[in-house]
């Protein structure tokens, strides 16, 4: 069931939005989790769609980039800073009630998601 006009308008960086997503390798459907969208927030509101990184309570998926949830958040699991698919808003199906995560929550988070990137492209050379 597809969110509300109201819950739309709440799209943003750092919005928590519950939602189906393939696994961390594309080959599977891993079902539903929440996740941290990452754009910033006018294309989300122009687009309707984000880049998240995905919430898990796997810690052994990819355990060389987790950073924790924050506390204030109060969802269990880690993020998984190696799993970063595309959410479009007819995917979601609802939103976490707290406020989305500010720059400074994002910013280990992003810092990780660096370091992923940067290890597969030294990877590839």
């Amino acid at each position: 069931m597809p969110i509300s006009d109201s819950d739309a308008e709440k799209l943003c960086r750092g919005r928590i939005v519950y939602a189906p997503f393939p696994s961390s390798s594309g080959t599977y459907r891993a079902g539903t989790h929440w996740a941290i969208m990452l754009d910033p927030t006018d294309k989300i509101q122009a687009s309707g769609e984000s880049r998240v990184v995905v919430i898990s309570t796997n810690d052994e998926l990819d355990p060389s980039y987790l950073v924790e949830v924050p506390r204030r958040v109060g969802i269990r699991g880690n993020i998984v800073c190696s799993w970063r698919p595309t959410v479009t808003e007819p995917q979601i199906e609802k939103i976490w009630h707290q406020p989305p995560l500010d720059e400074a929550e994002l910013l280990p988070i992003l810092e990780m998601i660096l370091k992923h990137a940067t290890d597969i492209k030294n990877r590839g050379n």
